[in-house]
């Protein structure tokens, strides 16, 4: 049974808060939702981004994708599986290769 019905056009103001809380999201999460919330409907002039922030620490560029996992480094795994000439293994051939690729990923780091 759903306590709420949607109806078609414009919200007049976000719930986005309010379900993140009744998802479990932190109280000091929603807090500083609210806060930043609170100076963007006062339409204050970068006040969220003073707050986002902090006046004191430098801003990122606008235009700029940040990326959601860094580089994986080098692996010794990978390399050789990219070096392998899988038509030209004998099935005894590739599962012996095998058995050396993940013993070599068992020992990285």
């Amino acid at each position: 049974m759903f306590l709420r019905r949607i109806q078609a056009g414009a919200s007049d103001r976000s719930y986005g808060i309010h379900v993140a809380q009744l998802a479990g999201v932190s109280e000091a999460v929603v807090e500083r939702a609210r806060a930043i919330l609170h100076n963007l409907e006062k339409k204050e002039e970068g006040a969220a981004e003073r707050i986002v922030f902090g006046d004191a620490r430098p801003r990122p560029p606008r235009d700029v994708q940040l990326g959601l996992f860094s580089p994986l480094p080098p692996s010794a795994v990978l390399e050789g599986l990219k070096t392998l000439d899988l038509e030209r293994l004998t099935p005894f051939e590739a599962l012996a290769k095998l058995v050396e690729l993940q013993r070599s990923a068992r020992a990285e780091p």
